[in-house]
């Protein structure tokens, strides 16, 4: 004789085990609807960081000199100034973009040639009194862990101004 459905004795069994990995499985859910998006758009900001390092080590190669102030700008954590054979390039941080722009030496309009979206990306600019000519460049992505603001992919670049051979820079 065929058996055809199952017994009360294996239903009673089951449903007890089909809720211990509900439950278990339950906290899932937040990581997965939560943080995951998070991690994405994390990877994204690192991405674009890494795309604008990449630049501004291409400056920092044919760098002449690291000036304070160029016009009425001057150099800070939220801004690098990078003075070239052809001219002066800044790079502008805020919390959603960094923006490289070319201008003159003599001051006047600022062409923007280059832009990253970076959401939530923090980056600094930090000169080191005892070296002029070298830079700190620290990024990271600013997230949210439990309602709190955390850095993470941190990341220090240290870059020198005339490092390249054959290249003078400024005293």
């Amino acid at each position: 004789m065929k058996r055809r459905g199952n017994m009360l004795v294996e239903v009673v069994f089951l449903l007890p085990m089909l809720m211990v990995i509900i439950v278990v499985s339950s906290g899932l859910f937040p990581v997965l609807v939560q943080d995951v998006p998070h991690v994405q758009r994390a990877a994204v900001s690192r991405g674009s960081l890494d795309e604008m390092l990449r630049r501004v080590q291409r400056d920092f190669d044919q760098a002449v000199a690291l000036p304070d102030a160029a016009g009425d700008l001057r150099a800070g954590e939220q801004r690098l100034l990078i003075e070239l054979p052809e001219g002066i390039v800044r790079y502008d941080a805020d919390a959603n973009e960094i923006v490289r722009s070319e201008g003159s030496r003599q001051g006047g309009a600022w062409k923007r040639t280059d832009g990253w979206r970076t959401p939530r990306a923090v980056v600094r600019f930090e000169r080191p009194p005892e070296c002029p000519q070298a830079v700190a460049v620290r990024t990271s992505v600013s997230q949210l862990v439990q309602g709190r603001p955390s850095e993470r992919l941190a990341n220090t670049n240290l870059l020198f101004a005339g490092a390249v051979p054959g290249r003078r820079a400024a005293p």
